[in-house]
Parts: C-alpha cells; structure tokens; sequence
C-alpha cells in the first residue's frame, strides 16, 4: 500500500480514541518518515485528506507475496470538519 506520506501520520490508540487523537496528530504535523509503505496487521494511521478531512486507518489483515499479490482488510473512519 502507498500514501502520500506528507499526509499520513504513524497512531496508536483506539478506533474510539482516534477522532481527538488523529485531529491532534495531524495538528502537529509530524508526518511518518519515508516513502511507501507496507501496512501490515495492526497498523494504524491517522491521515489528511486531499480535501483537508481527518481520517484514521487501521489494518486488520494483510498478505503479500513476491508476486505482488495478495490482499488488505481495513477499517477506517473519516471524521467530520469541526
């Protein structure tokens, strides 16, 4: 899975714990290093959207293989504007 990093930020925490925590996240600005990542199960993110909304992600189950197949099985929120 890739992302535009500058708007993907490394959470940890609760799906309900993710709207103040994700809006307090992104409000600092601190994007997660690097370029694509992997996710894998787990895994969760806070992102901006190209659009400016908050969202959380978080990665339940994941396979890859050396053929670049396989699969990814998310949840994720977007949080309304306040």
């Amino acid at each position: 899975m890739a992302a535009n990093r500058s708007a993907m930020y490394y959470f940890s925490g609760t799906e309900n714990e993710a709207k103040a925590g994700c809006s307090k996240t992104v409000a600092n600005d601190t994007p997660a290093p690097g370029g694509a990542t992997a996710v894998s199960a787990g895994g969760q993110f806070c992102i901006r959207t190209s659009d400016g909304r908050i969202g959380w992600i978080s990665c339940n189950d994941a396979e890859y293989n050396s053929s670049r197949t396989g699969y990814i099985v998310l949840n994720y929120r977007l949080f309304d504007q306040e």
